[in-house]
């Protein structure tokens, strides 16, 4: 079973990031993946959600974001 959960911090000029972490009971906490998309991109693009599932499912701590000055946030 996979947890996922959402934070919020703030980045510059007060912007808002949001943060997906995804992991399994069974994480390594020395196996952390942070994923960072490309230009014109966002967090929950395309596969990413899949890859995290991926990852995750195999003992990873995946964490993923979008940019703060993005749009998305």
């Amino acid at each position: 079973m996979l947890t996922k959960y959402n934070k919020i911090i703030e980045g510059s000029c007060q912007k808002k990031i949001l943060i997906d972490i995804t992991f399994s009971k069974e994480y390594d906490a020395n196996k952390v993946i942070i994923f960072s998309h490309g230009f014109k991109g966002f967090k929950d693009w395309g596969p990413f959600n899949k890859i995290a599932e991926h990852f995750a499912s195999k003992g990873f701590i995946f964490l993923k974001f979008n940019f703060s000055h993005n749009g998305t946030s």
